[in-house]
């Protein structure tokens, strides 16, 4: 049996960036890093090989990101964890003593209990051999049914369309992206993805799969969808297997863990998809399985497991996509969220452009920022354009981080440039919190 210094199960995200940091503070570690696929892929790439825009072979995530920092890569499952001798148990049989141990296996995808779900042809994208599966069903398919309108499911569907293949989506929400956006902003993305030739059948439970052997097509209702491939894409939850068998302390969404990522048990931390995680703004549980909130928790987690005290102080959630030709970015708390917390807000909103009104090509971008009535503190925002927009989600994400006031932000310093910025008076973020200051001036919601 080999002893390391640090074990750290999983080679996603997380795994990848608590290797990193752990390697460059005390480089004189000895690191294992346990994972059950022999070639990752990039998760939030996928719907870009699928719909031919790259293949599969350019969202690989090379085995260097691990081994150039010395920590030998283990590629086996690992099966059990024994939190009183410290060892990792793999199936393989090649056991793995700890001093520490962090645990990152990510999360498994869902797959709702429809009839017919187990026919051939009908995938969930979960690892590596789920996206060659994919891939290969759609280069023999016309009509592709994808269960689930969120971030995947709508970048897919679009893309596909792209290669010339019929696609429907099926969301039993009112509207597509629906857990990320207001619904008036969902409105004019599924606006963007029906202009792009994709079916929407929103408000829909999809209840039955259809097929002799392989789909043939998907019952929604009274209605039969004809289908030679069904994606189901109607979210994650994590995965806790490993945990249970340590007798981990579980939350409702995963595995506890303070605000240092320690799990129950002495010397095991755990980070990314697999905890339960908690908003920064309400306290209240809040799902974020994506890879920046688990990149964040692996960097809180490596350095407390070193020593260097840090504290995750919850998630704020900055994410953006681009559907067709729209981009979306959205951070912290919406409405729908707000009104599930009992949170009080008001919001500013503003249109603008991307570019100098003098520019050729300017487009629109709409702006919405969302603020605490208590303290007049900013809580969250979302951003529909044409450009990109990631910059203004990270500077918004930042702002709730530092619980900025509404006055801060519309006296915020700024950059203007005819081709990268709007002009100088109409910043859209500062647009946005001065409709908010005056609503507020005026006593209005």
């Amino acid at each position: 049996m080999k002893a390391y210094d640090m074990v750290i199960i999983g080679g996603g995200v997380a795994g990848r960036m608590s290797t990193k940091l752990i390697a460059q503070l005390n480089p004189g570690l000895k690191i294992a890093v346990i994972r059950d696929q022999k070639v990752m892929l990039n998760p939030c790439s996928v719907p870009y090989a699928l719909g031919g825009e790259l293949t599969v072979d350019e969202i690989v995530e090379p085995d260097k990101k691990v081994t150039r920092w010395n920590a030998e890569l283990i590629v086996d499952k690992a099966v059990s964890i024994d939190p009183e001798n410290k060892v990792v148990h793999t199936e393989k049989g090649d056991d793995c003593r700890y001093n520490k141990l962090l645990i990152t296996p990510g999360a498994v995808p869902v797959k709702p209990p429809i009839p017919g779900v187990e026919l051939e042809n009908v995938h969930v994208l979960r690892n590596t051999a789920d996206v060659y599966a994919v891939e290969d069903a759609i280069k023999k398919s016309k009509k592709v049914v994808i269960v689930g309108g969120g971030y995947i499911g709508a970048e897919l569907g679009v893309l596909l369309r792209k290669r010339g293949i019929e696609v429907v989506i099926v969301e039993m929400l009112p509207h597509c992206l629906m857990a990320i956006l207001d619904p008036d902003f969902c409105e004019i993305i599924e606006e963007e993805m029906q202009k792009k030739g994709v079916t929407l059948l929103t408000n829909t439970k999809v209840t039955a799969i259809k097929g002799n052997g392989k789909v043939e097509s998907v019952e929604v209702g009274d209605k039969e969808i004809p289908a030679d491939l069904v994606v189901l894409s109607v979210g994650v939850r994590a995965d806790t297997a490993l945990a249970e068998s340590a007798g981990l302390a579980l939350g409702k969404t995963g595995i506890l863990v303070d605000n240092r990522m320690r799990t129950s048990l002495p010397d095991i931390f755990a980070a990314g998809d697999v905890v339960e995680t908690c908003c920064f703004i309400t306290g209240r549980v809040k799902p974020a399985k994506i890879g920046n909130n688990a990149g964040v928790e692996a960097k809180v987690a490596a350095m407390n497991i070193l020593g260097h005290d840090r504290i995750f102080e919850g998630i704020i959630g900055p994410s953006a996509t681009k559907i067709g030709d729209l981009s979306i970015g959205t951070v912290g708390v919406g409405i729908e969220q707000a009104k599930r917390d009992g949170l009080e807000v008001f919001t500013g909103n503003s249109e603008t452009t991307n570019m100098y009104n003098s520019i050729h090509g300017t487009k629109k971008t709409l702006f919405r920022l969302y603020f605490k009535k208590q303290d007049n503190t900013i809580v969250g925002g979302q951003i529909i354009g044409s450009d990109f927009i990631g910059a203004q989600v990270d500077l918004i994400a930042e702002a709730i981080r530092c619980h900025s006031r509404v006055e801060d932000i519309l006296t915020m310093h700024y950059t203007v440039q005819p081709v990268l910025t709007p002009e100088p008076s109409k910043n859209g973020i500062i647009l946005a919190a001065e409709n908010a200051w005056l609503k507020l001036r005026k006593g209005a919601d």
